[in-house]
């Protein structure tokens, strides 16, 4: 490590209520200085995301996902332990099929 890396961001607090939308702001009011940039719209971007099947949806989530940092710290055989129990829960008609 240099001596001169930039320390890391403080952790977001769960008081942080608005910590996303003041981040959106914070970009939109640095765009708008730049010269070169002309900003036509700050509309969100919402998009629904289906999965074709729990067995897809699980792989996905804990192999490359936000649920891998469980794989990581309490291994495979936990995580792969986790499957049947939420398998039957989300079979119940969330519109995914085995």
């Amino acid at each position: 490590k240099g001596s001169n890396s930039a320390p890391p961001p403080p952790p977001t607090t769960s008081s942080d209520k608005n910590n996303t939308q003041d981040w959106d702001q914070d970009l939109i009011n640095h765009l708008s200085t730049l010269p070169t940039i002309q900003l036509l719209s700050t509309t969100p971007l919402k998009h629904q995301i289906k999965w074709t099947s729990i067995p897809n949806f699980w792989t996905s989530m804990t192999q490359y996902g936000p649920w891998k940092a469980m794989r990581l710290k309490r291994g495979d055989d936990f995580v792969d332990g986790l499957y049947k129990d939420f398998q039957t829960k989300m079979s119940g008609g969330r519109g995914m099929d085995d």
